[in-house]
């Protein structure tokens, strides 16, 4: 059941864990420094929400440049599991210190919590303190990953007998114009599936969607 928002040219839901990781292990290891385009990253993240594989893009686009595709994956995974160690090294660590440490790399997959963690510091007065506030968000990002995995299994149960609904699980996990899991102020994105354009974007250094890096025009 595709949405309006598909392109038609995948099963119309997001990869699982294990897909996801079959799909990079499809595509070339690029040289170090290998230049990519916004369009590149824009390619890859709607291959990768609609279940997309690399042989039916290379059918459809015999332009895609899988190398630059690769490029852009191993970039911004990289980009993820940095962010993830630093926010539970600020978690096993709740001080000033380590939040200050911590801030820059995490603030643009989780920039509602690192948001109220510092204004927690900023306003010591408010009763709570921020080894508290660091418990109570690590307890809420915690949530929100277990509501992922679990839609995310009923997706890959549904996946085998009912396309429609997995279709459906698939939209609850992302949907562009309505909350989401993957959306959720609280999750933290583990993998290039995870992503939302807005903490794409803030990946990517842009202020808004729509601008990107000159290095990557």
């Amino acid at each position: 059941m595709l949405r309006a928002w598909h392109t038609g040219l995948g099963r119309g839901w997001p990869f699982l864990p294990q897909e996801e990781s079959l799909f990079r292990c499809q595509l070339p290891d690029p040289a170090a420094g290998y230049r990519w385009r916004r369009s590149d990253v824009t390619t890859l993240m709607v291959a990768l929400r609609e279940g997309t594989h690399p042989w039916q893009l290379s059918a459809f686009l015999p332009g895609w440049d899988r190398v630059a595709a690769a490029a852009v994956y191993d970039y911004v995974q990289a980009r993820l599991d940095h962010a993830a160690d630093m926010w539970y090294r600020f978690v096993q660590d709740p001080c000033t210190a380590t939040l200050t440490a911590v801030v820059h790399d995490t603030e643009p997959v989780l920039p509602v919590p690192v948001a109220a963690l510092t204004d927690t510091v900023a306003r010591p007065h408010a009763g709570v303190s921020l080894a508290d506030a660091a418990a109570q968000a690590a307890a809420r990002v915690a949530a929100a990953a277990d509501r992922v995995d679990q839609l995310e299994t009923q997706m890959g149960h549904a996946a085998v007998y009912d396309r429609v609904s997995a279709a459906f699980y698939g939209a609850w996990l992302y949907h562009p114009r309505q909350p989401c899991a993957y959306s959720e102020p609280y999750f933290l994105p583990q993998r290039l599936a995870h992503l939302t354009p807005t903490r794409l974007a803030r990946i990517l250094g842009e202020t808004q969607l729509g601008q990107h890096r000159r290095a990557h025009v």
